[in-house]
């Protein structure tokens, strides 16, 4: 089932009309990026995120939740964060990379392993944050 975070974490602040932070909990499923793109495409238009902006923010969210589904142990989270300094932030939480059992992804090599490329060009800045539990992967997407 789709959850967002604050179904379980509140968040406790409130954020001014034109700006939003929002927490999904991500299933582990190809199935869930359609409605995680959907949820955040919903989002960014309630705070009046122009087209390319928009576009360019749930690429970029649909890449690093696709390497977290694929790759990576649950739980995943997502957060998207629209701050007043023109940019949308990305999080992508997940708990590190799954232990390798083959190669599952049956795709030939030049049809895949673009994600963090694509995010580079896409993101003022990205990056990943590795914790003893946890690894975190974060883009700020211009909205300008």
């Amino acid at each position: 089932m789709f959850t967002t975070c604050e179904e379980t974490h509140p968040i406790q602040q409130r954020i001014p009309a034109r700006h939003i932070d929002k927490c999904w909990v991500v299933p582990q499923s190809p199935n869930a990026l359609t409605t995680v793109r959907q949820d955040v495409r919903g989002s960014l238009e309630t705070c009046e995120v122009g087209a390319d902006a928009m576009d360019n923010t749930v690429l970029v969210v649909s890449e690093l939740i696709t390497n977290s589904v694929s790759y990576a142990l649950p739980p995943i989270t997502l957060r998207v964060t629209v701050r007043g300094d023109g940019v949308v932030h990305i999080e992508v939480v997940d708990a590190g990379a799954a232990p390798a059992v083959g190669d599952l992804d049956t795709r030939p090599a030049d049809e895949r392993g673009r994600g963090n490329l694509i995010v580079s060009m896409l993101a003022d800045r990205s990056g990943r944050t590795v914790d003893e539990d946890k690894v975190i992967w974060w883009a700020d997407v211009p909205v300008d």
